[in-house]
């Protein structure tokens, strides 16, 4: 309800039983924003390195965060960092990306979006419900790289209020394992469904 008093009512499909009542929390904080830039021959190395730091980066976060949410999360649901982690060491990615980088010599934000881009579409494109879900997956991983080449933090998951419903585009199964389950009641999305790991 709105201070005019008027009232919204979506409709949608649900995830999972039951009834929440709270206040929205719409989340805007988890996009990034990718430009495409030249750089000179002697910059590609260092680029190159910047990409292999964001990569050890996002690997060691993953780390943590499983660790911190070993006991809140079943053994099933653990193994999803293992997919990621296999996403951040693929090696036909990682090599892809930095061949990119050197004959094509743009940024390494820009080059390694639209590497995982194409197999984020295939997935997305593919017609079945699981492949799309998997490519979640893809775009968390690629978001989390790319937030650690251009040097930005994470913190549009802290600093919840009380009984916030998150309402975003799509959550990824990582932003909600780091959802504060005291304070957060529920959470509506565009994307995802039943067989999606958030």
């Amino acid at each position: 309800m709105n201070s005019g008093g008027a009232k919204y009512i979506y409709r949608g499909l649900p995830a999972s039983p039951g009834i929440a009542m709270g206040y929205a929390y719409v989340l805007t904080g988890d996009l990034v924003k990718v430009e495409q830039r030249e750089i000179a021959a002697e910059e590609i190395e260092q680029e190159i390195q910047r990409f292999r730091n964001a990569v050890a980066s996002a690997k060691a976060d993953l780390l943590k965060l499983q660790e911190n949410s070993q006991l809140s999360i079943g053994d099933d649901e653990n193994k999803l960092f293992d997919v990621y982690r296999l996403l951040l060491e693929d090696q036909f990615i990682i090599d892809e990306t930095e061949e990119r980088i050197r004959t094509e010599r743009k940024n390494a934000d820009y080059i390694y979006y639209i590497v995982m881009q194409r197999f984020q579409d295939m997935l997305t494109t593919s017609g079945d419900e699981f492949f799309a879900g998997r490519a979640t997956d893809i775009r968390d991983v690629k978001r989390r790289v790319i937030r650690n080449i251009q040097k930005k933090s994470v913190s549009y998951l802290k600093n919840l209020p009380p009984q916030s419903i998150v309402v975003a585009r799509e959550l990824t199964p990582l932003d909600t394992v780091q959802l504060d389950r005291d304070k957060v009641v529920a959470f509506v999305t565009d994307f995802g469904g039943t067989t999606s790991h958030a």
